[in-house]
């Protein structure tokens, strides 16, 4: 999809003045057979010349040009995804006010059309939600669950499944204090979260037979950023088994490395405290107990110790 280049078009629109439709014309014209998939952007107006208004300006305005009910284009899915990929690739530029208004927009006008604003929720979803998707962004989805949660369009059970995914969205958030739990360690010690606040700590929820977080671990407990500090004191590693299951807990098909804890709920309800969607959850908690990282991947972890 050529995204990098649609990206810089869309920053140099922003940033250098020109009209944001020219900018969408000139990347289609030089690459080829993507015009199809281009929408044509707003013109920005020159009284607006701050480049987070600007980029506000393009983001609330990005799909004025689509007809929702036109579903030749809105139920085109390269159409929409591509250029679904092109409006998020804005709000990293966009105040969270101005982000929250292009949401809004957004569905408003993808609710002309019940598929088409259907199709926009999943891709909502499969973005901006799903653990495995490189452009994952809680921020950003919170925003586009608080348009969804104001639109009439949503049966009760659909309302109830996004209210879900919005107070999901809304525990443990980077800056809060980590809640809580207490576990057992596999030589019969107890403790609790809490007690390991005092240096970085990186929780980790796991499933001791969880063949994805075998090659996780094998993959942190040989990197340079965790190896070192952990070495020297100057890190904490818990991984905890959220279930207090003993015959799972017992039953292991991978080993926790050696300087890790290795810990088990002793009640449940700790999935309840924190998001757990896939496994293993990864949470990076400063010194003082706030959470730094919220459900992070393994290569953002390292980068960040």
């Amino acid at each position: 999809m050529k995204r990098f280049s649609i990206i810089l078009t869309l920053f140099m629109a922003v940033a250098c003045g020109n009209p944001a439709d020219k900018a969408s014309k000139a990347d289609a014209d030089s690459s080829g057979n993507s015009a199809v998939l281009l929408l044509e952007l707003p013109t920005i107006p020159e009284t607006i010349s701050a480049t987070e208004d600007r980029a506000g300006y393009l983001a609330g305005h990005f799909w004025d040009n689509l007809n929702f009910a036109d579903t030749t284009r809105s139920l085109n899915m390269d159409f929409m995804e591509q250029n679904f990929v092109n409006f998020l690739s804005v709000l990293p530029a966009v105040m969270s006010s101005d982000r929250a208004i292009a949401f809004d927009n957004l569905m408003h006008n993808a609710s002309a059309h019940n598929d088409a604003y259907w199709l926009i929720v999943d891709m909502c979803d499969k973005y901006l939600m799903d653990p495995n998707s490189p452009m994952r962004n809680e921020d950003y989805y919170i925003d586009f669950l608080k348009s969804v949660l104001k639109d009439s369009v949503l049966t009760p059970d659909e309302r109830l499944r996004y209210e879900h995914y919005f107070g999901e969205a809304m525990k443990v958030r980077p800056g809060t204090v980590a809640p809580d739990f207490k576990y057992v360690t596999r030589s019969g010690g107890k403790s609790s979260l809490h007690k390991a606040f005092g240096k970085p700590l990186v929780l980790m929820f796991t499933d001791p037979q969880c063949d994805n977080c075998k090659s996780i671990i094998e993959f942190m407990s040989a990197h340079p950023s965790v190896v070192g500090p952990l070495k020297s004191g100057k890190l904490c590693i818990l991984a905890i088994y959220p279930e207090p299951d003993r015959k799972v807990w017992d039953n292991p098909t991978h080993e926790i490395p050696v300087g890790w804890i290795d810990g088990m709920a002793v009640e449940e309800g700790v999935d309840s405290l924190y998001p757990i969607p896939a496994f293993p959850s990864i949470y990076l908690i400063n010194p003082n107990g706030t959470v730094r990282l919220k459900d992070t991947s393994a290569e953002t972890l390292v980068e960040a110790l």
